[in-house]
């Protein structure tokens, strides 16, 4: 799984959600009152919404409506007209274009990372549909958003792949494996960095060490070099002629035997 070694700002994002939304639902287990599905972690597509609001503006809400037999699926962006025109101004229809065209983006990358996320084993959907396309069944809340306070923009993607996905998994929570926890509470170091960056300490410190008693050899033959040449000139070396004698004749006496 070498791709999580290099992950995007939005990748991080995703599984930060996950992780942290599992441990903030995991407090309300022993809510008799929240059904068992709001208790194991955030919904996939309230975790795409977070998503597509990411560094973009706050959207009111982000409808659905997909149809897998085509591969279409449609989106429907709430926006509150007031909060529109004080962040673009009155000319904001072009600036609202881009930041759907942002959030379509992000969907579609983020979608196809959880997927891979899935495939991997390091999510979980503990609830999944098996049932014929919900694209009548996905309500699209006009009614909630009524003009001219709100304006909604209108998007299209069209993808057989991330549709059936979608329409599988939308409405599930997410669980997070232990490895992917593992890695969110590591900084999203995988084992093997981790392990790389253990050995690569290992290393340093080994290295550090050779070298500081390469140092300390060095500094005591420099040392004793310079007491022997302290020794050599400033200690006076003076025999008696009686022992200048001795020498000569043991030097004799050690030829002669030879």
């Amino acid at each position: 799984m070498n791709y999580l070694e290099s992950l995007s700002d939005n990748e991080r994002f995703i599984i930060s959600e996950i992780v942290t939304g599992c441990k903030e639902k995991s407090i309300s287990l022993f809510d008799k009152d929240m059904p068992i599905s709001d208790k194991l972690g955030i919904h996939l597509y309230e975790l795409l919404n977070r998503l597509m609001q990411n560094n973009s503006i706050h959207t009111e809400d982000i409808a659905y409506r997909i149809d897998v037999e085509d591969g279409e699926i449609h989106l429907y962006h709430f926006f509150e007209i007031k909060y529109v025109t004080e962040t673009f101004g009155e000319e904001y229809d072009k600036k609202l274009e881009e930041m759907v065209t942002h959030q379509i983006h992000s969907l579609i990358i983020g979608t196809s990372f959880i997927s891979k996320l899935h495939q991997d084993g390091l999510i979980y959907f503990p609830d999944e549909s098996f049932e014929k396309s919900k694209f009548e069944e996905w309500h699209v809340p006009l009614e909630d958003y009524p003009k001219p306070n709100y304006i909604w923009k209108f998007s299209n993607i069209c993808s057989k792949r991330i549709a059936k996905f979608l329409d599988s998994f939308l409405q599930s929570a997410i669980l997070p494996s232990f490895q992917l926890i593992e890695l969110y509470d590591n900084k999203y170091k995988t084992i093997e960095v981790l392990r790389y960056e253990k050995q690569q300490t290992t290393n340093d410190i080994a290295l550090k060490r050779a070298k500081r008693a390469n140092i300390i050899a060095i500094v005591i033959a420099i040392v004793s070099m310079v007491v022997s040449i302290i020794c050599a000139v400033c200690i006076p070396v003076t025999i008696s002629d009686r022992q200048h004698n001795e020498l000569i004749e043991a030097l004799k006496t050690n030829q002669n035997d030879q």
